[in-house]
């Protein structure tokens, strides 16, 4: 296990006019790997219209050697931008090539994200953060 170094930062302008549906981020990379974040600004499955949704995927599941899994420890933030109470959630995972990616359905509620004196959403525009605490490979032995 590594502790990686990579993060990204992902400034959304004219978020309100953003397509229904998921939007991804630029890649960025890893170790060697590249990944992005994924998001669905009115929600995904039972949250939609709830909550925004936010997951990071590898943008490659190729990349992983065949008979191995990759674990991962990520935080997930979206900054606050008037008063610095970011709002941020952890989670770890194992990936392999069927299973490419993490995070959640119901990240934030929108009426948190919407409300202006939270300063999530300033000017029409959202900053994201992904960061990899811990990356790990692991051969399946199973």
């Amino acid at each position: 296990m590594k502790e990686p170094k990579g993060m990204l930062t992902w400034k959304i302008d004219n978020l309100s006019g953003l397509k229904e549906g998921f939007h991804f981020s630029e890649v960025f990379t890893v170790r060697e790997l590249q990944w992005k974040l994924k998001l669905y600004r009115q929600g995904h499955s039972s949250e939609k219209g709830k909550r925004l949704s936010l997951c990071l995927c590898l943008n490659d599941s190729s990349k992983l050697c065949p008979g191995h899994k990759l674990y991962f420890e990520c935080k997930l933030l979206i900054r606050d931008q008037a008063h610095g109470n970011h709002y941020e959630a952890n989670f770890d995972i194992w990936l392999s090539a069927l299973l490419i990616g993490g995070g959640f359905n119901g990240f934030m509620p929108l009426r948190t994200l919407n409300d202006a004196s939270k300063g999530f959403l300033v000017n029409d525009t959202l900053i994201i953060e992904g960061k990899i605490i811990l990356l790990a490979v692991v051969k399946d032995f199973s």
